[in-house]
C-alpha cells in the first residue's frame, strides 16, 4: 500500500539551498553533520546548536556534488508555526556567514510544491521525471518508509498522475490526513519541531543522536554534547506514555515531567513527555494530574 500526504499549514515542510565552493567547509564547521563524509544525494539529519548545546535549527541535508566542481546543499525542514523555524535556520546561517563564497537560495512562494509518499514495501516502483526530485528518509520516523517529493506545481501534478492516478494504481494509493501522520509520529516516539524540538532541548535527550556525527571536528555546542556523552545520559529523556481514558494535553504536568504531544484513540491515549533520567524506564508507572496512572512504554534511544 502507498499513502500520499500533502503538507498542510500544520506542517510547513520547506526547502532552501546553499551553493558555492565554500559550502562544505561552512557546514562542516557549524553543523552537527559530518558533511564531508556524505556522498552525493546521501541524506543526513542534522542540527545547528547554540554554545550551550541547545537546538537552533533541525533539518535534513542533501549534498549534491557536481562534476564541474560546483557544490550545493539542500536543506529540508519543518518551518514551524508562522515560519519561525525557517527564520531561525536562515538567521543562524546569516549570523555565521562572513567572507564565504556561497549563496543562499530560497524558492519563491508557490514556485515549488511538495508531497510525502509513504510506502509499505521498499520495492515499490514509480516513474520518474527529470524536474521532480525524490528524497528518501527511511522508516525510522513513522514506522514506514517515507519520501518527500519536490517539483514545480505542474511537474509534480504530472508525476502524481503518472504514478497514482491510473485505474490500476489508484487501488494501491490512499491519501491520508495530518492526524494520521501525528498518530504514526507519536507512537514511534519521533520529536516534532515546536513540540519536542525547541530552543530549550538538546538532540541527545530527544533521541536525535543520529543527527550528531562523532569525530567530525569542532562545531558550536560540541563541548556540551561530549560532556553529556561522558556522563552517560542526558538529565532528562523523551518517553512514550500510554494509558486509558482522556489524554493529558500538551503542557500538562505529570508527577515526573511534562507532556509535549498528545494522541487519543478508542478510549486510550499515547503521549510524548519529558521526564527525568532516573524515571525514564520502560514499564515504570507515572501519575497524571488527574490522579490516574499510566505507563512508560518506550524511552527515546540514547546511543553512546
Amino acid at each position: 500500500m502507498v499513502y500520499l500526504f500533502k503538507p498542510t499549514p500544520h506542517l510547513q515542510w520547506s526547502l532552501v539551498s546553499l551553493e558555492g565552493p565554500d559550502v562544505l567547509d561552512f557546514l562542516q564547521r557549524l553543523s552537527t553533520v559530518n558533511v564531508k563524509a556524505l556522498k552525493s544525494n546521501q541524506e543526513a539529519p542534522g542540527c545547528f546548536l547554540s554554545a550551550t548545546g541547545k537546538i537552533q535549527a533541525f533539518f535534513w541535508l542533501w549534498p549534491v556534488l557536481e562534476g564541474s566542481g560546483s557544490q550545493y546543499i539542500i536543506f529540508e525542514f519543518d518551518a514551524g508555526p508562522d515560519g519561525i523555524w525557517k527564520e531561525k535556520l536562515l538567521g543562524f546561517i546569516g549570523q555565521y556567514t562572513f567572507a564565504e563564497k556561497m549563496k543562499l537560495k530560497i524558492p519563491e512562494k508557490g514556485s515549488l510544491e511538495c508531497c510525502w509518499i509513504f510506502v509499505e514495501k521498499e520495492e515499490f516502483q514509480w516513474a520518474s521525471l527529470p524536474d521532480v526530485h525524490i528524497f528518501s528518509h527511511g522508516d525510522r520516523d513513522y514506522g514506514i518508509s517515507w519520501f518527500s517529493v519536490w517539483g514545480e506545481p505542474q511537474a509534480l501534478a504530472l508525476w502524481k498522475e503518472k504514478n497514482f492516478m491510473t485505474a490500476q494504481k489508484q487501488a494501491q494509493a490512499q491519501e491520508i490526513s495530518f492526524e494520521k501522520i501525528e498518530e504514526w509520529r507519536i507512537t514511534h516516539l519521533t520529536p516534532r519541531v515546536g513540540y519536542e524540538i525547541t530552543e530549550s532541548t538538546n538532540p541527545l535527550e530527544i533521541g536525535l543522536k543520529r543527527a550528531v556525527s562523532e569525530n567530525k571536528g569542532c562545531y558550536p555546542g560540541q563541548e556540551v554534547i561530549e560532556k553529556i556523552v561522558a556522563l552517560g545520559s542526558p538529565s532528562r529523556r523523551l518517553v512514550l506514555i500510554q494509558g486509558v481514558g482522556d489524554a493529558p494535553v500538551r503542557g500538562q504536568k505529570i508527577d515526573v515531567g511534562e507532556v509535549t504531544s498528545s494522541l487519543s484513540q478508542d478510549g486510550k491515549f499515547s503521549v510524548l513527555a519529558f521526564v527525568g533520567k532516573i524515571s525514564a524506564k520502560e514499564g515504570s508507572q507515572v501519575k497524571l494530574s488527574s490522579g490516574k496512572e499510566a505507563m512508560i512504554v518506550r524511552v527515546a534511544s540514547y546511543e553512546i
